[in-house]
């Protein structure tokens, strides 16, 4: 009777610790069971690790796997030399801002402190105007002086010679002059080539003829010194 009562006593005992091995949930410091598998068993005290991505995009934290959602962008105002930029992620949106050389051209920018190249004779700058189908029937350049004081060398509208494929015209432009406009358009403006203004920055542009580039239905151009 005292063998049998031992063997109970020993299975009860036995039955008890497996019981409780079931029962037993890891704690938050565990190793047994990462919060990846089981992202219920976050840790509370993790260094987290977040991957370099934009601020509104959600991260998961490379260590736990947690999660944290995104925020609204923190931004630094746009300046003359950078577009405005987020603080928190870098990440840049929009353009440049114009230099502020005052209302008779002075310099320096007030906003920069840039100064702008000083030129003793006016340059020239050669446009490069490409359409993919080759028609540059009615096409041709209007062109202005964007700072304070018009440029005396303009005289649009220019018409186009076509070379080599593309439309070629040169315009001269005066010593002072740090900014030029312009606009791609057909005839005696029926429509333009694209419908927003374009500029062209040659504060930096100090003697002699340059070489601008634009392709028919792009913003912009290319600039060849």
């Amino acid at each position: 009777m005292n063998k049998i009562s031992g063997i109970l006593i020993a299975l009860v005992i036995l039955l008890c610790l497996c019981a409780c091995n079931k029962s037993t949930t890891p704690d938050n410091n565990s190793t047994t069971v990462s919060a990846k598998e089981n992202p219920t068993l976050q840790p509370t005290t993790c260094d987290h690790e977040w991957p370099d991505s934009a601020c509104t995009s959600p991260k998961n934290c490379t260590k736990c796997g947690a999660v944290k959602l995104g925020v609204d962008h923190t931004w630094k105002n746009a300046t003359c030399t950078e577009p405005k930029i987020c603080i928190l992620c870098g990440e840049s949106e929009g353009f440049t801002l114009d230099h502020d050389f005052g209302p008779y051209g002075s310099s320096p920018c007030k906003m920069c402190g840039y100064v702008p190249v000083k030129r003793e004779d006016p340059i020239s700058i050669r446009f490069h105007y490409y359409r993919p189908d080759g028609d540059y029937e009615g096409w041709n350049l209007w062109v202005w002086d964007n700072d304070a004081v018009p440029s005396t060398e303009l005289d649009p509208p220019y018409e186009f010679e076509v070379v080599d494929g593309e439309a070629v015209c040169t315009i001269k432009v005066n010593a002072d002059t740090q900014t030029i406009g312009y606009i791609v358009r057909y005839m005696d403006w029926v429509c333009k080539d694209i419908e927003e203004d374009q500029f062209i920055d040659i504060s930096d542009i100090r003697y002699g003829t340059v070489d601008f580039y634009i392709r028919s239905g792009e913003e912009g151009g290319e600039l060849v010194v």
